[in-house]
């Protein structure tokens, strides 16, 4: 299958720019692939990050003059083994009053029963930043808002925004264990927060956009 290895790809786009100056997208998924299987700890990630930096390597030698390379990532990645994970179903009345829980292990959207009056939703902010408060940002959603999050939010789409976020500030994950599919729970590597180690991404600079 054409670009199935790392160093295909790499070979696609040399063969693109020898046939004139163009802007290449090269996409990797080996690097997150093994970090939400194994973690970015892992053997298995390195020996695969020395494999992409290998390829990297050979194609600036290889790349017409003048050509420039901008490496990044979309996010960064924690490790969560199976000790950490927190079950919220066993968290006394933590599902009181929610109706549905949405999001992803490290950042939580629950949504609420319509029929919770002020006081009701209140209690359940304050059971959850009682149980979580020291390991998550357990955050309203006008808090949410107001604190830009989201940017700027149309009026018309806000109820479509979780009642509360519980965003991961520890190396914990939430799971659910009445969700009839628990693979998720397999994956070590997580993101989704709002920590440094999740939201700032490397820019490495080649070729012409190298800086001394």
């Amino acid at each position: 299958m054409p670009g199935a290895r790392i160093a295909d790809r790499f070979d696609a786009a040399l063969r693109v720019l020898e046939d004139g100056p163009a802007l290449i997208y090269l996409y990797l998924a080996e690097l997150d692939q093994v970090a939400h299987a194994h973690g970015w700890e892992s053997d298995r990630w390195l020996a695969e990050l020395e494999a992409f930096d290998g390829e990297l390597q050979s194609f600036e030698r290889r790349m017409p003059r003048g050509t420039g390379v901008l490496v990044t990532a979309d996010h960064g990645v924690i490790d969560v083994p199976a000790h950490r994970h927190v079950f919220i179903d066993a968290g006394p009345g933590l599902l009181d009053g929610v109706r549905h829980v949405a999001g992803e292990p490290r950042c939580l959207g629950l949504v609420l029963e319509d029929a919770l009056d002020d006081r009701a939703r209140a209690d359940v902010l304050e059971r959850w930043r009682t149980a979580e408060g020291e390991r998550a940002w357990v955050i309203p959603r006008h808090e949410a808002i107001a604190a830009g999050f989201y940017g700027e939010v149309e009026p018309r789409v806000i109820d479509r925004i979780p009642d509360i976020l519980v965003a991961a500030r520890s190396g914990v994950a939430y799971y659910d264990r009445r969700e009839p599919d628990r693979s998720a729970e397999r994956m070590v590597g997580q993101h989704g927060s709002l920590t440094d180690e999740e939201t700032r991404i490397p820019l490495v600079r080649f070729g012409a956009f190298a800086r001394d």
